[in-house]
């Protein structure tokens, strides 16, 4: 049978995933390697995705299994559990597998018209596999495809059709109400007793204090953002970016204009990260082999100081 997604299934979708990307961004680069280097990068896509669609379906494969192990180990185990998954396109990813050997390992540079080739035949490949063991669509596997938290993930859906139609301000919007849950999210389970969000009590203070209280909130924000394993200058990105909602509207640090596609589509990827990071640091702070004697009953007006 097919098993259920570990916690780590979906880092290894989008590194395959990543792993294609650069491969077809270096196919349209004129250096002298980088046709070769594109062959590699669909090796690495289709290697990482062959051997979590093993993993999937519980196959007996050793992790030094070599390439073209995981198409025969993987297809034999799935024949004999009586699955009708396979993994496909055995021949051309053995084609794939020679031409990076050569570029590897001889120096032989891949020929232009075959590396095109060799990025349909893995495209596919992995359009094949992450639809039939994981149930994915390949082309829009993002990291909001696995977010758990319901309100996080729709309004970054809404932030990325919003970008899809050139709509760069609701984009950023809907970006800032998703990241406001994950602020709100952080505050109940990491309460914070020093610093407020209260963007009006802010905007009552002095100037000159209003400037050092902004810096140490973001030096708070970004040693969090160091304990959830994200880089510190992604959330400095989203923090003097994204608007702020205040009563009906939105104060913005940023002008809309100015503010690229490219970059739009980043945040919303890291506004993912990051929930998907706080969610899983939360599950280790609740479980109960960690929480006892850590966190006390919710009648007990002490237990949040205990956190």
């Amino acid at each position: 049978m097919i098993g259920p997604p570990d916690d780590n299934e979906h880092l290894v979708l989008l590194l395959s995933k990543e792993l294609f990307r650069r491969g077809d961004a270096a196919t349209r680069e004129g250096s002298r390697f980088s046709h070769g280097i594109a062959v590699s990068h669909f090796h690495d896509a289709a290697e990482t995705c062959a051997r979590a669609a093993a993993l999937k379906i519980r196959t007996p494969v050793k992790p030094e299994a070599t390439f073209l192990e995981y198409w025969v180990k993987t297809n034999d185990w799935a024949e004999k559990q009586q699955l009708s998954v396979r993994l496909g396109r055995h021949a051309e990813m053995g084609d794939l597998n020679e031409a990076r050997k050569y570029f590897k390992h001889r120096g032989k540079l891949t020929q232009p018209e075959y590396v095109v080739g060799y990025r349909a035949t893995t495209h596919a490949f992995l359009v094949d596999t992450f639809r039939d063991f994981f149930l994915k669509d390949f082309d829009s596997i993002s990291s909001v495809t696995f977010l758990r938290e319901l309100r996080v993930r729709t309004k970054l859906e809404e932030a990325q059709n919003a970008l899809a139609a050139s709509d760069i301000k609701a984009a950023l919007e809907r970006c800032a109400d998703a990241w406001a849950v994950t602020s709100r999210q952080q505050k109940a389970f990491f309460p914070d007793r020093t610093f407020s969000t209260d963007v009006p009590a802010i905007l009552q203070v002095r100037a000159e204090f209003a400037t050092v209280y902004d810096h140490l909130y973001q030096l708070a924000r970004l040693a969090f953002a160091g304990l959830l394993g994200l880089n510190a200058g992604d959330i400095l990105l989203l923090i003097q970016t994204l608007p702020v909602r205040q009563g009906d509207g939105y104060v913005y640090q940023t002008r809309p204009e100015s503010v690229s596609p490219k970059t739009v589509a980043h945040m919303i990827e890291l506004i993912a990260d990051y929930s998907t990071a706080l969610l899983r640091q939360v599950d280790g702070l609740t479980r109960q082999a960690w929480s006892e004697g850590i966190i006390d009953s919710p009648d007990d007006p002490d237990s949040s100081e205990q956190l």
